[in-house]
């Protein structure tokens, strides 16, 4: 044994609001703080004798772990740069005044989630403003996080007991309390019960057992009343793993063949009501043989297609069929597909109604699975056993209204009885062949539409089954007048049944005619919404490439200017990696979404399996190299490594302008140094990386801010590097205008804990002078307006209110950003300076 092992200073340790430690720093399982990594990170904090190998050797001899449990954890640790081999010297050397205070008795709670700042064997906790609040040892962390709920001293002391606390007495306990009493971090008072009925949930969170218990209920009255028929039915399945959406595709396809020519499929089939199920249901189910239906998307289809190697394993004699987006159409990969999975029957192309209609009228009840029946059914690949079989495309359903609705039918009660979120059309079809894209299919194809009664009959079944989201499913809903008319009737069923709360579009893609007015009625209704243009992207090269064309750059400035003076949210919809795209380019889209103060969406391109930019000529020409439903990592116009450039300056956008951690710094950069906003986040992402150490919270923001929404320890001292980086690296003067901006960026990062209203006293208005932007640009001055309005400086002192209506301080900190992303949340704080957010 030889040397010293140790951690290096701004390790992250999080106490989560549910009372747990995690390491926000670390991916996958090594996020979760266990005994035995927190004691290896622990010993490494304050310097462990020994190489790397041998402290983790000691800690599983005393936990009793695998050495894979830690051999993991402290390689990513390494890999973070947080493992060196010399002692480190002391980065945070604030001072810290103690004192104490009484405890009553009362019931305590700290502000969780806490990031707690490791340095020299200790864990620094720092309030907003960058001050050293308390310096805690490993046995102080865990007597906290016992109050991250609210608790008694007595409940306290008994949770830190059982969870096999030893190392406090009672007395020192208490006397760690009376230490952050005394330093305000734990303080009287309760949390909001969130079991209360007006308290905002996240969408999706519908509990599966209620939905099993009550679809398993009705599967059993159904089975009962077939058995007492005496009838002998070939069963139908519907296979459904998701219990937050009710399965619309499966529905529509299930209730338009048990109508199917007046009903007579009726006499031959049992159509199952099973429209949620797990593997133990479904390997029960298949002991009998039927027809299982599957509909694949890109978040189903490996389990989907799992489950259908269950119903093939229960019983050989069953009929598997497969359609929806991931299903393969292309001949080749339709080929490959029936080779990697033999329990698969029948795949579906295309719209699946009529064509599962048409093929259960043509199997042979006698002999089920002789396919070879279903020769003259358009629309479908089949095995045979004289191999895989393709008929011609089938014609799309030429009028929509005559599939019957799943909803009014009564096949989703138990859904809605839940309140789980449902989809609905109002329409079918888009005209448009963007080759990224494949809407059901239908691309280049001519828009069916629902009758509106229809229509308006699914979503009073949705807001009186009280539905929280209710999603549009059209390719390009506001592309149609009487889509506002559609706007306007869910707003009246908001004012009726309070429902829906969350309405989520596909909005035109090349029509933005009626979307302002659209948003506007959604606002009124308090429903959440936001106007978002389908830009993907604005480089004439890659538009020439996707066979894309956009309405003109005039049309989005106009309407950004709309959205912006009426206080309305708007986003874009950006695709990063399409063929015939570069770094360049996607700079140049994510800059012109900035300079209309458009919230960004950028997503990476997944190649979809039947999209036309699947097809082998087009990937061929234009170099693309992924597999169908992979994402899209290099073409002939970038390379894999240009790909993850691209990636890490999306995410670096995402937090530092979507987010707003530096948007009203970046603007005052540009203004004071002529440097565009995107050029800003992307020079200072990479500078960071190639020196995390030197940027520490800076990089902390960066690698960890994603998964764990919370302040890297503290927002004062992430604004301190700010602060540095901005003299120190790009030149800028230290004076009252960055301080000034400065100040305004830091108000409005939330963190657990603040109280408001915050006002703050400011040398120069940075609303007054915001605003002074916004005129320019929307004046046409959106690439030079730098040059044009005064600095900051010049302007006059004001005050700054900072509010936070929608308490994203406590009900948002330390999710991930995809939790917000799904839910339409923001996560600024409100003032007069503040981008238009939802209701939320």
């Amino acid at each position: 044994m030889s040397g010293t092992t140790y951690l290096a200073p701004g390790f992250l340790v999080a106490i989560g609001d549910n009372r747990r430690l995690k390491f926000p720093h670390l991916r996958n399982q090594n996020q979760r703080a266990t005994p035995s990594r927190l004691a290896l990170l622990d010993a490494l904090n304050r310097g462990a004798s020994g190489t790397r190998e041998e402290i983790t050797a000691a800690v599983v001899e005393e936990f009793g772990c695998a050495p894979g449990h830690l051999s993991s954890l402290i390689s990513q640790v390494a890999e973070r740069g947080f493992i060196v081999d010399a002692e480190p010297a002391e980065r945070f050397g604030h001072t810290l005044e103690e004192r104490e205070a009484e405890l009553e008795d009362e019931t305590l709670c700290v502000p969780a989630p806490v990031g707690l700042v490791t340095q020299g064997g200790a864990y620094l906790w720092f309030d907003h403003e960058g001050t050293l609040r308390a310096r805690l040892t490993l046995s102080d962390v865990h007597a906290v996080a016992q109050f991250a709920q609210p608790a008694t001293v007595d409940e306290g002391w008994a949770l830190y007991q059982e969870g096999g606390r030893t190392d406090k007495t009672r007395e020192e306990f208490e006397a760690l309390l009376r230490r952050l009493r005394g330093a305000g971090l734990l303080a009287p008072g309760t949390r909001i019960d969130t079991s209360k009925h007006n308290e905002v949930k996240l969408f999706g969170a519908v509990d599966r057992n209620t939905v099993q218990a009550m679809v398993d209920a009705r599967v059993a009255a159904h089975d009962e009343k077939v058995a007492q028929s005496g009838r002998e039915l070939m069963q139908v399945i519907p296979v459904n793993t998701q219990p937050g959406t009710a399965p619309v595709s499966l529905g529509m396809v299930i209730g338009y063949a048990m109508e199917y020519d007046g009903g007579r499929l009726n006499d031959k089939f049992d159509f199952v009501p099973m429209f949620l199920t797990d593997g133990e249901r479904l390997a029960e189910r298949a002991q009998r043989a039927g027809v299982f239906l599957f509909s694949n998307y890109m978040w189903n289809d490996v389990k989907n297609l799992e489950f259908s190697a269950i119903v093939k394993a229960a019983n050989p004699n069953s009929i598997t069929i497969h359609g929806g987006p991931s299903t393969p159409k292309y001949e080749k990969d339709a080929e490959e597909f029936f080779a990697k999975y033999p329990h698969v029957d029948i795949a579906v192309r295309g719209e699946g109604e009529a064509t599962l209609a048409d093929l259960l009228d043509h199997l042979d009840l006698d002999n089920p699975t002789n396919l070879d029946v279903l020769r003259d059914v358009p629309g479908i690949t089949f095995r045979t056993a004289n191999g895989v079989q393709r008929t011609a495309d089938r014609e799309r359903i030429a009028d929509v209204n005559t599939i019957p609705s799943p909803f009014l039918m009564g096949l989703f009660d138990e859904f809605g009885s839940a309140s789980a979120s449902a989809v609905l059309e109002s329409n079918r079809g888009c005209p448009y062949g963007c080759t990224f894209c494949d809407w059901g299919s239908a691309t280049l194809s001519k828009v069916r539409k629902f009758d509106l009664d229809r229509v308006y009959a699914e979503l009073e079944w949705c807001a009186s089954h009280q539905i929280k989201e209710a999603s549009i499913a059209d390719a390009n809903f506001g592309m149609l007048e009487r889509d506002v008319d559609i706007t306007r009737k869910i707003a009246e069923l908001r004012a009726k049944y309070n429902f829906p709360q969350s309405v989520n579009i596909n909005y035109a893609k090349n029509q933005v005619r009626y979307l302002k007015d659209i948003i506007t009625i959604m606002a009124d209704a308090n429903i959440l919404a936001e106007g978002v243009v389908s830009l993907q992207t604005t480089d004439p090269q890659t538009l020439d490439v996707i066979d894309r064309t956009n309405i003109k750059l005039e049309k989005y400035n106009e309407l950004s200017a709309e959205f912006r003076q009426s206080r309305l949210p708007l986003a874009a919809d950006i695709m990063m990696g399409m063929p015939g795209s570069t770094p360049q380019a996607f700079m140049g889209d994510l800059q012109m979404c900035t300079d209309r103060d458009i919230r960004v969406r950028a997503n990476p391109t997944h190649l979809l399996p039947n999209a036309p930019m699947n097809a082998p000529d087009y990937r061929a020409k234009h170099g693309i190299v992924a597999k169908p439903g992979e994402t899209i990592m290099e073409t002939a116009t970038y390379t894999r490594e240009e790909w993850y450039e691209m990636d890490s300056l999306r995410v670096a956008y995402y937090l530092l302008d979507s987010y707003g951690v530096l948007r009203y710094i970046a603007r005052f950069v540009r203004r004071e140094l002529a440097m565009g906003e995107v050029e800003f986040y992307d020079r200072l992402r990479s500078d960071v990386h190639a020196d995390p150490n030197r940027w520490l919270m800076i990089s902390n923001v960066l690698n960890t801010l994603e998964g764990f929404m919370a302040p890297p320890g503290s927002w004062g001292l992430f604004m301190a590097e700010v602060r540095s980086y901005l003299i120190d690296v790009l030149g800028m003067p230290e004076d009252s205008g960055l301080r000034t901006a400065l100040k305004v960026q830091h108000a409005h990062l939330p963190g657990p804990g603040r109280v408001f209203p915050e006002v703050y006293e400011l040398e120069h208005d940075f609303n007054a002078w915001q605003e002074a932007m916004f005129r320019c640009r929307e004046e046409g001055n959106r690439e030079d307006w730098h040059e044009r309005i005064p600095r900051l400086c010049e302007f006059p002192p004001a005050t700054l209110t900072i509010k936070d209506p929608n308490e994203i301080c406590r009900r948002d900190m330390g999710k991930s950003r995809f939790a917000l992303d799904i839910n339409l949340r923001t996560w600024e704080l409100d003032s007069p300076i503040a981008r238009a957010r939802l209701n939320m």
